[in-house]
């Protein structure tokens, strides 16, 4: 399996000065085979290959104009145009996102290196990019460089100004073999906004709301940071704007690092509690339209979290089963199956069903409902394949969640809780 990587780099001057030109020249490269490539639609209604582009490229680097071309290396420029003809053949095939010339300002930085001019020395914790020789990075995981198969190396400048290099790695090891789906093992998850998740057994997982508790503060710095001057006749002045800029984006990593730490303490211990995962199929990016609820949509992060449950249970051999958008979770009994149209409201946090009787909190009822729809599609041979990506912590246990987030158990009535 493929596992990712990421190591924060410690480039000196010199070197930070290298990978502003290899930012430039890969921009540079990329926005010149965009500008060939709709000049040649334009005139001809044909566009230039992925090779022409790099034969373009390569004429380009033995002129004087442009012998700056050579200050990086070749294939790392090749690369910058295949994630042009990607990101082409993409539209093309989506008929949505159409490539956009690279800013200098607004463009993230990130260029790639051939796997094999890099080479990574953890005994004193180093890298060698192409160039400039050894760079060092901050200590972390690490891997066996002879006995994996490195993919292309990805340098980064972020926002703060910080460097980190990113590694895909092939190590060979393949995933557990899937549990067995036993409705014992099973849990069902409904995703909301006031709690991150709630489970069928009852657990609810708090959101701890991370963006809400800084937006006070992060206002407050946009607001300095508009009354700046963003120019270059006064370089006192510009450099004010990008020490604050900088300043701010901090705040904007903190606090994505802290999201991100959280949802994957939440995961791992999800996953290593069940062997069978029942989610619903989120439209979120219709529901992002919303605009009463999209900024605690975003907040919650209900497509990461779902992508991580995903990733790390293709390793672990946890199973995915998911159930339809359209099907009514939340205005089903989960005890008779009563339907009640009265519950669309989002408003009515619990109810008693007319039927039954039982009463019920409207997210466990979801998510009980969810379990039930996805056993029963996978027992029917109906359910969807299991998809995912690398990298899971730990094995299968029967732990209790201690991760340091805010949980509180729900104790419905048995009548509620029957399957």
């Amino acid at each position: 399996m493929i596992t990712a990587y990421r190591f924060k780099m410690r480039p000196t001057t010199l070197q930070k000065e290298y990978f502003t030109k290899c930012f430039g020249c890969a921009r540079f490269a990329y926005n010149r085979g965009l500008e060939k490539r709709i000049d040649a639609y334009k005139s001809k209604k044909k566009t230039p290959s992925f090779f022409d582009l790099c034969a373009d490229i390569r004429n380009l680097r033995g002129q004087d104009e442009y012998k700056w071309l050579n200050d990086v290396p070749a294939l790392t420029l090749n690369y910058s145009l295949l994630n042009l003809d990607h990101a082409y053949k993409r539209f093309f095939k989506t008929g949505n996102g159409f490539p956009n010339f690279k800013s200098r300002k607004r463009s993230k930085d990130s260029v790639k290196f051939d796997p094999m001019s890099v080479k990574y020395d953890f005994n004193g914790y180093r890298v060698r990019i192409p160039k400039i020789g050894w760079v060092k990075i901050c200590r972390n995981r690490s891997f066996d460089p002879t006995s994996v198969k490195m993919q292309a190396t990805t340098v980064v400048r972020d926002a703060c100004g910080d460097y980190w290099c990113n590694v895909p790695v092939e190590d060979g090891i393949l995933p557990e073999p899937k549990a067995k789906v036993l409705e014992e093992t099973a849990v069902g998850i409904d995703m909301g906004i006031h709690d991150l998740a709630i489970l069928s057994d009852g657990t609810k997982v708090r959101n701890p709301r991370f963006s809400e508790s800084e937006e006070r503060r992060i206002a407050k710095m946009q607001r300095c940071l508009a009354r700046k001057r963003n120019g270059w006749k006064n370089d006192e002045e510009s450099r004010r704007y990008a020490r604050f800029r900088s300043k701010l984006a901090r705040v904007y990593r903190r606090t994505e690092n802290r999201r991100t730490d959280f949802l994957q303490k939440v995961s791992t211990e999800i996953i290593r509690r069940y062997s069978t995962i029942c989610l619903e199929d989120l439209n979120v990016g219709g529901m992002m339209r919303n605009h009463n609820l999209a900024r605690s949509i975003s907040s919650a992060s209900w497509s990461r979290f779902s992508s991580m449950l995903e990733y790390k249970a293709e390793r672990c051999g946890t199973n995915i089963l998911r159930v339809g958008r359209f099907d009514a979770s939340s205005q089903l009994c989960s005890v008779c199956g009563f339907r009640n149209s009265e519950t669309k409201d989002l408003s009515i946090r619990e109810w008693t069903c007319p039927r039954c009787g039982a009463h019920h909190d409207r997210d466990v009822n979801a998510a009980i409902n969810i379990k039930e729809m996805a056993l029963k599609k996978y027992f029917n041979n109906q359910s969807p394949a299991v998809t995912g990506i690398t990298d899971a912590d730990g094995v299968d246990s029967e732990s209790d969640m201690g991760m340091g987030f805010s949980t509180r158990n729900y104790a419905p009535d048995e009548a509620s809780m029957k399957n």
